[in-house]
């Protein structure tokens, strides 16, 4: 495998090193990227959850119990948080290759041209092939977990406007309502975006 400058040069032995830890670099930003974006929708998901658990458990007034409807909407919502949750903890724990160090790399430029050549190539096609179908599968593990995440805000949505069809049960508008605009706008500033860039890459990914 031979290594190419910009100008269509064999390039040096330090700039195959440069190349390598570059495209290294590029796998483990983009992991870290993913993990953190999971660890949000963990977090997200767990605080709404529990929101959403505390108001079809206790209630609110001396009307504690929703309807049938109310009632379903709020569970498909607890289900789809918590399937949310579970997808950000695969985004995270999702391991499955063995990351290089960077005095691996550099030995790889102490080695003949020959060697070090194939040795360069199997990185390629092993380590960093490796990473990046793992980096694909929690992009779509992060899609699919907003997604619910999205799913649960419609349900609460649902909810919401059952409410407001029911006079009755107006002492519960104030505080589903209040959860609904706080999710509203998680999904508004976060999910939305993410959501479509993350379903760009698992696109691309399969």
């Amino acid at each position: 495998m031979e290594v190419q400058t910009p100008d269509g040069g064999l390039s040096g032995s330090q700039a195959v090193y440069e190349l390598i830890d570059d495209l290294v670099e590029q796998e483990r930003a983009r992991q870290q990227t993913l993990e953190e974006r999971g660890v949000r929708v963990i977090t997200a998901s767990a605080a709404f959850a529990t929101l959403l658990f505390a108001i079809a458990k206790f209630g609110v007034g001396e009307n504690r119990h929703l309807g049938l409807r109310e009632d379903g909407f709020l569970v498909g919502a607890l289900v789809c948080f918590a399937l949310a949750a579970g997808l950000g903890v695969l985004t995270n724990q999702l391991r499955g290759y063995s990351d290089p160090t960077t005095s691996f790399l550099k030995q790889l430029i102490k080695e003949s041209n020959t060697n070090g050549s194939r040795l360069v190539g199997e990185l390629w096609v092993g380590w960093l092939g490796d990473a990046r179908r793992e980096n694909d599968f929690k992009a779509i593990y992060l899609f699919l977990a907003i997604s619910f995440q999205m799913l649960a805000v419609i349900s609460v949505a649902a909810s919401v406007t059952i409410l407001l069809t029911d006079p009755s049960r107006l002492p519960w508008l104030p505080v589903i309502g209040g959860a609904s605009f706080f999710a509203f706008l998680m999904v508004a500033r976060r999910a939305v975006p993410t959501t479509w860039r993350y379903w760009r890459q698992a696109v691309s990914a399969s």
